[in-house]
């Protein structure tokens, strides 16, 4: 068994050496879809080859990347922008080990410092806003440690946006809530926030009393949840839609139930509400009313490969539907070699989007993404370092 997995590893390994080529990943400084995801690639290499040639190369994609980023406005998102590039140089060893690298990150905190308390409605989600800043600054903190200011900012921001959006009433939300606020995915609404507000409480940066409003966000999250025709519990993709939304991490399932998990030691009740989302999400999949239509890790086969995986690992679910998620994932494996149009060592995924299929390299969207999920799960990981980026901390226990 153990060789049938390296085997498998080396065989995805090689293809993420191809996709590291891609041209795109060369055209812009960030994580999403360029140097700095590129540089992810390198550190999946680093780790199994444990060479000093593949650290050369992460060094080299993150210098090029700070070079270009040097033209360029400054930008507070994750995906596209600083943090998420300097989430990336914390990958790199020998980076750290040098003066521009520690001042790198300090100088960070200092400008988003100052972006906060300019700011006066923050974007608050994962992929752009305040969610994402936070993961940046929890990896930061496993370095060099993250400014006292940036994180008091954080708090006070975190702690206001959560209180608003508890104190609306359905129809007031539906009416007068923000486009965040009205989201019911990781991605780009609440619960995106709220899961980074208790990793946050977890690795000691906000205070039990933000973590415990974040606890409270998750319980009046589960008032938006429907019950579909056969009895599963699923969530729509806005507040007040009564459309189940797909089986996706973006929205939906998948992203929700990882959410619920990573709240339980904080609340035992979620450890039963991230089973029934579970179990909903094996019908979605099952009964073929899923809405995948491509490969990607945000919301296609890759996502749904490697969240299953996951959650067969987790020892909160039964012995049941840790089985039947661990046959889940072998069965959405499958789904995403039928959408290669590339060859085996050099593969290629298209994302869907709008009625059309694009070639695509990126992290959430693209091949970059898809080989990395299949590379987690084909060496039998549940804790990828690149999972943070999905807003996902805790150990698989």
């Amino acid at each position: 068994m153990e060789e049938k997995i390296i085997e498998a590893g080396a065989e995805i390994a090689a293809a993420l050496c191809s996709v590291r080529e891609h041209a795109a990943l060369g055209m812009t400084p960030f994580l999403g879809n360029g140097l700095s995801l590129r540089a992810v690639v390198d550190s999946t290499h680093s780790k199994r080859a444990g060479g000093s040639n593949q650290w050369q190369h992460m060094e080299k994609s993150l210098g090029e990347a700070l070079a270009l980023q040097d033209d360029l406005p400054l930008s507070s998102s994750l995906y596209s922008g600083v943090p998420g590039i300097a989430w990336a140089v914390q990958l790199c060893p020998s980076l750290l080990e040098k003066p521009t690298g520690v001042q790198l990150l300090a100088e960070l905190d200092e400008i988003l410092v100052e972006g906060l308390l300019d700011t006066r409605n923050p974007n608050l989600d994962l992929i752009n806003g305040i969610a994402g800043i936070m993961i940046y600054a929890m990896r930061r903190n496993n370095s060099v440690a993250s400014g006292k200011n940036l994180w008091e900012c954080i708090e006070v921001i975190c702690v206001r946006s959560v209180k608003d959006w508890l104190g609306l009433t359905p129809a007031k939300l539906e009416t007068h809530g923000t486009e965040f606020q009205r989201n019911l995915g990781v991605a780009h609404g609440m619960p995106g926030l709220l899961t980074v507000m208790v990793a946050a409480f977890k690795n000691g940066r906000i205070s039990r009393e933000a973590a415990e409003l974040a606890i409270e966000g998750f319980k009046h999250l589960w008032t938006h949840s429907l019950e579909d025709e056969n009895g599963y519990k699923v969530f729509p993709s806005t507040a007040g839609s009564k459309q189940s939304a797909r089986l996706a991490w973006c929205y939906g399932a998948l992203g929700l139930a990882d959410a619920y998990i990573n709240a339980i030691t904080l609340d035992q009740a979620n450890a039963s509400r991230a089973s029934e989302l579970v179990r909903g999400a094996l019908h979605q999949l099952h009964s073929g009313n899923h809405g995948i239509m491509d490969a990607s890790l945000c919301h296609g086969w890759a996502g749904a490969h490697f969240f299953f995986h996951v959650f067969s690992l987790c020892t909160h679910f039964d012995e049941d539907v840790r089985e039947r998620c661990k046959r889940a994932s072998v069965t959405t494996g499958d789904a995403i070699n039928q959408l290669n149009v590339g060859t085996d060592r050099s593969p290629a995924y298209l994302r869907y989007s709008h009625g059309r299929t694009l070639s695509d390299s990126s992290f959430l969207s693209g091949t970059s993404g898809v080989l990395l999920a299949q590379f987690a799960v084909a060496r039998k990981e549940g804790r990828p370092s690149w999972v943070e980026l999905l807003g996902s901390f805790r150990p698989v226990s």
